[in-house]
């Protein structure tokens, strides 16, 4: 049976919260950091998955967060958002369709969105891509342009 209760943190966001100096026991001296840059996208991705991932990798790559080892989590993400745009057009025909029996049912197309959905929001989060993720994540480096370069070019 799998680990219950909250997931332990990453020992960087222990640090950037500055609760590693509190709770030392609580340190992984040994754990993996992975490579930063940039994950292959898969060969299989087509279409609305493949500008998906182009566009995760590029926004996590901003935030200086993309590692090698996102891949297959990245992956996940953008399979489930083709699959919940897809389920989108499925929607525009109602919440119910008619069966052949002339009852009628929820339509799937809104089931694939709901489930969808959440599983996005998941991977979100999993990725730091939702603003309450954001606020524990501890970035590879410094940030990709610098606000304050335009003073001092003026200085």
């Amino acid at each position: 049976m799998g680990r219950r209760g909250i997931k332990p943190l990453p020992g960087s966001i222990r640090a950037a919260r500055g609760t590693d100096q509190r709770n030392k026991h609580l340190i992984n001296r040994n754990e993996p950091q992975p490579k930063a840059g940039h994950p292959e996208c898969p060969v299989h991705l087509d279409g609305i998955a493949r500008a998906e991932w182009y566009e995760t990798c590029e926004q996590l790559d901003q935030m200086n967060v993309l590692t090698v080892a996102d891949r297959s989590v990245i992956e996940l993400y953008c399979v489930t958002y083709a699959a919940w745009r897809a389920s989108l057009e499925g929607c525009k025909k109602g919440t119910t369709i008619m069966l052949a029996s002339g009852s009628e049912a929820k339509n799937p197309a809104q089931t694939v969105r709901e489930t969808a959905g959440g599983q996005m929001k998941q991977q979100l989060a999993e990725l730091g891509l939702t603003p309450s993720s954001r606020t524990g994540i501890k970035a590879n480096g410094p940030p990709k342009t610098n606000p304050f370069a335009i003073l001092k070019a003026t200085s």
